[in-house]
């Protein structure tokens, strides 16, 4: 089975009695890769543009985190296969209560 160019998913022999034998890296791959090309597509260029944006000022904490009811968060992002756990694979924690999905300082 191909899922927009991704390499061919394993067989049933990979998988055992606790879930697919794949590291959280590769769930995540696969799980982004279930997005149609132009969704994916988008997905990435904004998740470069976020990080982008945190490289760019490392000392403001407002380009460190995203509000998680936000149109374009849930549209462009958590709405989307694999925008969450590609998120957290970068580092970014939710917080329910402040609404926020965060990346904490690599102090």
């Amino acid at each position: 089975v191909r899922l927009h160019g991704a390499a061919r998913l394993p067989s049933m022999a990979t998988f055992d009695s606790d879930g697919p034998a794949w590291t959280a890296t590769e769930r995540t791959r696969r799980t982004v890769a279930l997005n149609p090309p132009e969704a994916l597509q988008d997905l990435l260029q904004l998740v470069a543009s976020i990080l982008s944006k945190i490289l760019d000022n490392p000392g403001e904490e407002k380009y460190r985190s995203l509000k998680q009811s936000g149109r374009v968060c849930q549209q462009r992002l958590l709405g989307r296969p694999g925008g969450r756990e590609l998120l957290a694979s970068l580092g970014f924690k939710s917080d329910e209560r402040a609404d926020a999905i965060s990346l904490a300082n690599a102090d």
